[in-house]
């Protein structure tokens, strides 16, 4: 587009088409999440001097969902390198989708609407005082229209610049340059035809 830095336009496009992949593995994986649950964990381990801490992270889709959830577990000191080792090969094959404290139980009438509409935020205190999970849920819908927002912001661009080059206006103010073609009598700008095409 005339008028933009090359390699913000570049930037701009490059995250508009990634959005826009992003945007659509959302929607296929709403599909899937409809008739199972797919997810992925990243565990981290730290030894402290007082204690050893493991933080695990997973990303799940299930029910029509996503769900991002940081668990924390604190060790004795030297105990945590057992439990690590446990962790990784532990895969639940059924992970229970997490919404928190009483969040299944909760009927219909009693969740507020942005529980019913599938958005949750919690934490809850897992196996004693030392160890917590904390998370989120989002339906996968609201998460396609975040991804959908930059795509719709780059095409509304295109047909903006697309229109103005057709009628013949200013790229930069929308000056009607059927008179002065070679230069904008309002902004001043100089007009490249070939660099517009």
């Amino acid at each position: 587009m005339y008028g933009i830095n090359p390699m913000r336009l570049w930037l701009f496009n490059l995250f508009a088409a990634i959005s826009l992949l992003l945007a659509v593995a959302t929607l296929v994986q709403w599909c899937r999440s409809l008739s199972g649950t797919d997810f992925a964990r990243w565990h981290h381990y730290t030894a402290y001097p007082d204690c050893d801490v493991i933080h695990q992270w997973t990303l799940m889709s299930a029910d029509g969902g996503l769900s991002l959830t940081h668990f924390v577990d604190r060790y004795q000191t030297g105990m945590g390198a057992t439990y690590r080792g446990s962790m990784r090969r532990f895969i639940d094959p059924n992970p229970e989708y997490p919404f928190f404290g009483s969040g299944r139980s909760v009927s219909r009438q009693q969740a507020g609407l942005l529980h019913r509409a599938g958005f949750q935020v919690g934490s809850e205190m897992i196996w004693g005082a030392g160890s917590m999970t904390r998370g989120m849920v989002m339906p996968h819908w609201f998460a396609a229209i975040l991804f959908l927002f930059l795509p719709a912001v780059w095409l509304r661009c295109h047909l903006h610049y697309r229109r103005r080059v057709s009628q013949g206006l200013c790229l930069i103010c929308g000056y009607d340059l059927r008179a002065t073609p070679d230069r904008c009598p309002e902004c001043g700008t100089v007009i490249d035809r070939a660099a517009i095409g």
